[in-house]
């Protein structure tokens, strides 16, 4: 059965629209509707910590738990949590320095076993975001595991295309891959989370997610898995949801003269491509967007 997942902002509130065109678009004989199973629906929360705090940011994340669970949301996605990095840095918190610390402004790792605890009791499950195509330029993967990088051909360590803030990780080499591996298990163990938000999935081979998916699974059946991409050859890699990208600007365009009835012919297409027993994450606003606007 598929599942649509969506953000907390519900395209239900689209009707409101209709005073802008009265101009009806539907086929002259639209097809009776399916009865068969409801379909299921995540509500998912993307958390971002630094909007709860200039510090102890965690505390202030699970101090608004039960405001974020009374509106029905069900998956607390956090946005990176771990140490960033300096070097080369612009603040974003996809430049991870150490893949296995917490960031010191958001808190300690007690204070994190306590947000996804707390979560927990209210029947939320807590998904991290997790980046696997690049580090920190402070990363000390750089210095003491120099061959663990892409490099040029003057043999200096490369940035990923747009983003000179991080480097390159080389999935050729076997360790990047048992390193990565490692850590990811690190936060499943430590803090008994239900899954990842795995970010620019498309940068990283597809054997390293359906190896590593394939042992997360092995020991935790039911994690939830997120790619970031709206390429479907990921659900292969066992992948629960990809990104619906056109959701947002469609939503948009249909609140600012559009027609509503495109969010209808959007959402079935995409649908359309979804597997049996896969997902297709849609949404109105996250952190992107904002970066966008």
């Amino acid at each position: 059965m598929n599942k649509i997942i969506s953000f907390i902002a519900s395209v239900a509130a689209i009707a409101a629209t209709g005073c802008t065109s009265y101009e009806i678009d539907m086929p002259e004989n639209p097809a009776a509707p399916v009865i068969g199973n409801e379909v299921s629906t995540n509500v998912i929360y993307q958390a971002n910590p630094r909007f709860f705090g200039e510090n102890d940011c965690l505390k202030g994340l699970t101090s608004q738990l039960s405001r974020i669970s009374d509106m029905d949301c069900d998956i607390l996605w956090v946005m990176p949590v771990y140490e960033t990095g300096e070097l080369n840095g612009i603040g974003s918190p996809y430049c991870i320095r150490n893949f296995k610390s917490i960031n010191p402004r958001y808190g300690t790792m007690d204070d994190m076993k306590e947000l996804v605890n707390s979560a927990h009791s209210k029947g939320m499950k807590v998904i991290l975001d997790w980046v696997a195509n690049h580090t920190a330029w402070d990363c000390p993967w750089i210095t003491e595991h120099p061959d663990w990088y892409e490099k040029d051909a003057d043999g200096n360590i490369v940035s990923p295309s747009g983003w000179s803030d991080v480097a390159q990780l080389n999935f050729g080499n076997p360790e990047v891959r048992t390193a990565m591996k490692d850590a990811m298990f690190y936060w499943v163990d430590q803090l008994s989370i239900d899954g990842f938000r795995c970010d620019y999935v498309d940068g990283v081979p597809h054997d390293f997610w359906s190896n590593v998916i394939t042992d997360l699974r092995a020991s935790h059946p039911d994690m939830i898995m997120l790619a970031e991409t709206a390429n479907p050859d990921y659900y292969a890699d066992g992948f629960d949801m990809i990104y619906d990208w056109e959701c947002a600007t469609t939503i948009s365009t249909a609140f600012n003269g559009g027609k509503p009835s495109s969010i209808v012919k959007e959402a079935s297409e995409v649908l359309a491509k979804v597997p049996d027993g896969k997902s297709i994450l849609r949404y109105v606003f996250n952190h992107d967007v904002a970066a966008e606007n």
